[in-house]
């Protein structure tokens, strides 16, 4: 066939590879364990091989009363196992923290080869099944499984009755064949370890596993790297980086001379287009309109020394930790007066951000709470930033990327900034900037 495709051969490593994406910010690792699997669903043992790996961590199984239940690591971990026509996968996953990480990855392994090596208790096995089924007939309930049942069965050429005997297929699954199904699919000693975390605290608990004896460096475009390279300039320190920001967009002198800015942006939210002005005024006097087709949607007025907050929920007078936030977000260009407002900031190492490397900075604002700063290693301009906030669905890191600086009267200011809280994301575009303006007080009260 003139038009097949013809695909490389893909195999298990010869041992256990890690390869670790350095985060330096990051409190905790992701971890996961995985390899290719020669499982289309049309084999015999792809119904065994399912079963194998439910009791593994297919739900609440060994991995998660293991990592969670037994040691407290994470909140879960899971397995998934993957037959396809080309090549199929394995992968075990967890979040746990940076002390952890090691002794998490030791727990996964152990369950893997647990699976192989030990009797199938007949008891543990029939729970299995039992959830297997009655997943399985829940998700008849749903159109959508019974057309994809329908073009499995044309796509890998099942027999006509392949999902109407499923249940007597599962129900026919032993004990031994567990152990024969996680022999043959999962791969404790030759697998890939993927570790995405904070390298310093991390990487050097990981060599154990690894059987060159190395961790293998990879940036977030999956492309190897030496960390060596990575290293940071000896002696330098967070206060420098700052200094370096400082001067990058204007200097110190050129910053103080500005009383008073004024931002006119757009921002699409879901389809929407939103209008959004942002002023402020020395000392620290703050308000941002948001705006949708002349309806004001948000507002936050602060006028250096109490503000409050509204919109289609209503009205919120700024208290506590909110109103002391307020208080620094207002100033202008903190980063000129970090000592004498109280902050405090530490150097954790160079990350990428958007294909180019950036020194990045924990910065503690006086209130305690900490966020992190990225500036480019070459420009010295701030191009991300990003802080742990708490929502009505708990906590998110929201993330903020900074681009397309454009000088205004001496002043470089980002014109293209993206915003991210969770899954939702914002694109938001300065369309004009004034500098110096005589803002009335009115409009911060």
């Amino acid at each position: 066939d003139l038009f097949a495709e013809a695909y490389p051969d893909v195999e298990k490593p010869e041992g256990v590879k890690v390869s670790m994406v350095d985060r330096p910010s990051s409190v905790q690792s992701v971890i996961a364990i995985t390899h290719p699997v020669q499982l289309n669903v049309g084999y015999d043992d792809y119904v065994p091989a399912r079963v194998a790996n439910t009791m593994l961590g297919g739900g609440t199984y060994r991995l998660f009363f293991n990592l969670r239940e037994t040691h407290g690591y994470t909140y879960g971990s899971y397995s998934r196992l993957s037959g396809d026509e080309l090549v199929g996968s394995f992968l075990a996953f967890a979040d746990v923290a940076n002390a952890v990480t090691d002794s998490a990855i030791h727990e996964i392994l152990y369950e893997m080869d647990r699976l192989q090596n030990e009797p199938i208790p007949e008891e543990e096995l029939q729970r299995v099944k039992n959830n297997m089924t009655g997943n399985f007939a829940l998700s008849l309930e749903r159109p959508e499984t019974v057309a994809r049942f329908a073009l499995n069965t044309a796509r890998y050429n099942l027999p006509e009755d392949y999902y109407a005997t499923y249940l007597q297929k599962i129900d026919a699954v032993t004990p031994a064949q567990i152990n024969e199904m996680a022999g043959r699919y999962l791969s404790p000693e030759n697998t890939h370890i993927f570790v995405v975390g904070k390298a310093d605290e991390v990487a050097p608990t990981l060599t154990k596993f690894a059987s060159d004896g190395e961790v293998h460096f990879l940036n977030f475009n999956g492309e190897p790297y030496d960390p060596a390279a990575r290293e940071l300039p000896a002696g330098l320190t967070a206060d420098e980086v700052i200094a370096d920001y400082v001067e990058a967009i204007g200097g110190e002198k050129q910053l103080n001379d500005v009383n008073s800015m004024k931002l006119e942006m757009t921002m699409s939210m879901q389809g929407m287009a939103l209008k959004v002005e942002q002023y402020q005024k020395r000392p620290n006097m703050y308000a941002s309109i948001v705006t949708m087709n002349g309806n004001v949607m948000q507002k936050q007025v602060f006028d250096g020394e109490s503000g409050r907050m509204s919109g289609m929920q209503g009205e919120q007078e700024m208290e506590g930790e909110m109103l002391e936030e307020m208080k620094i977000q207002a100033i202008l260009f903190p980063e000129t007066r970090y000592d004498e407002l109280g902050y405090g900031t530490i150097l954790n190492g160079i990350e990428e951000v958007d294909g180019n490397d950036a020194y990045v900075v924990e910065v503690t604002s006086p209130s305690g709470t900490k966020s992190i700063h990225y500036f480019d290693t070459e420009s010295g301009l701030k191009v991300k930033t990003s802080a742990t906030m708490n929502t009505q669905m708990g906590e998110m890191v929201q993330t903020t990327l900074f681009d397309n600086y454009q000088e205004v009267n001496g002043i470089q200011v980002p014109y293209s900034m993206t915003q991210s809280v969770g899954p939702q994301s914002f694109d938001i575009t300065v369309e004009n900037v004034t500098l110096n303006e005589d803002i009335e007080d009115s409009v911060f009260k």
